[in-house]
């Protein structure tokens, strides 16, 4: 019976912001089990992230490589989960449930995983819904439980004491004034394939600082510095 889950497996996507529209299907699981315990399998990267994160037991990190692989294959085996939910589309999310021998094993279809779940989800194509909804109705078609109409959908993202004292430090060293800010994060990993043209983001800001009164803040890593140095020169161009 799908309404007497109490060990349930959350296979959640490897890219932060994919993990980011993963939150309110995760809540929605708590919901619907409430007395359930629910482990995240995901990237080691984001266990801070998914270890404080409201209704999850606990996170487990997946190794990389072939040994790896059989590694993780073993740990979810041991921990006897009854049912799986796997948001990610690839081969290996679902090959690597199916092999740890969970019985109920929850995907949408496609790329050759079909043979390796129990409730295959069709996948629209091309994409009708934005994702956050997308991964919803995966978990409410694959566990035959609709969410209340009226429940509002929020994304959530958990932050550590520690992470405070850190930005803390961060906002400090920066010399950042101010209380009200715009923050926009114009790069991506694998560049143009994901990224906003910039002629796009230049727009964007010329457009905001012109409208409103907050500060722009241009959020990216040390590696994307010359990328975003022409949107930091439009930011403080247009605010002369």
């Amino acid at each position: 019976m799908k309404n007497n889950f109490s060990n349930i497996l959350i296979r959640v996507p490897n890219w932060l912001g994919d993990s980011m529209m993963a939150t309110p299907t995760v809540t929605a699981v708590w919901k619907m089990f409430p007395k359930a315990r629910i482990t995240i399998l995901g990237k080691q990267v984001f266990t801070d992230f998914w270890k404080s994160f409201p209704g999850v037991d606990e996170f487990m990190p997946y190794e990389r490589g072939f040994r790896g692989f059989w590694n993780t294959v073993s740990r979810i085996k041991q921990k006897q989960f009854d049912a799986a939910l796997i948001l990610p589309t690839s081969f290996s999310s679902a090959f690597s449930v199916f092999a740890a021998e969970v019985p109920v094993r929850i995907g949408v279809g496609g790329e050759g995983r079909d043979m390796f779940l129990t409730d295959v989800v069709p996948r629209s194509h091309p994409r009708k819904k934005h994702l956050v909804f997308e991964y919803l109705d995966l978990a409410q078609k694959g566990f035959e439980i609709s969410l209340k109409g009226g429940e509002r959908v929020k994304l959530h993202c958990p932050v550590t004491p520690e992470a405070k004292r850190g930005l803390t430090t961060v906002w400090k060293d920066t010399g950042v004034h101010g209380t009200a800010f715009i923050a926009l994060a114009p790069g991506a990993t694998y560049g143009e394939a994901k990224r906003w043209p910039l002629t796009h983001w230049k727009e964007l800001i010329q457009k905001l600082l012109a409208e409103r009164k907050e500060s722009i803040l241009i959020l990216g890593g040390l590696e994307e510095e010359e990328y975003l140095k022409p949107l930091l020169a439009v930011a403080n161009n247009s605010r002369d």
